[in-house]
């Protein structure tokens, strides 16, 4: 899908990768589409905000610069 697109193409003249994700934890990058977002701007040194429903970053994710969240006070519904 990412050839289709021509995402790296795209990140070469990128100032900025947004993305979102419904939970971010470090399952993000383990075979989802977040961590090969973050390998592809990471060769293209493009920095990555992810809009994530929930976050836990107990455990942090090498090359997620930013997590934009949700107040946790909020529900998610």
């Amino acid at each position: 899908m990412l050839e289709q697109v021509g995402l790296d193409n795209h990140l070469k003249d990128a100032d900025l990768l947004l993305t979102g994700e419904g939970k971010v934890d470090f399952q993000s990058v383990s075979g989802k589409s977040l961590g090969t977002l973050l390998q592809h701007a990471r060769h293209h040194a493009v920095p990555v905000v992810v809009f994530g429903g929930a976050v836990d970053m107990s455990q942090p994710i090498e090359g997620l610069d930013t997590v934009t969240i949700t107040p946790p006070y909020m529900p998610l519904s």
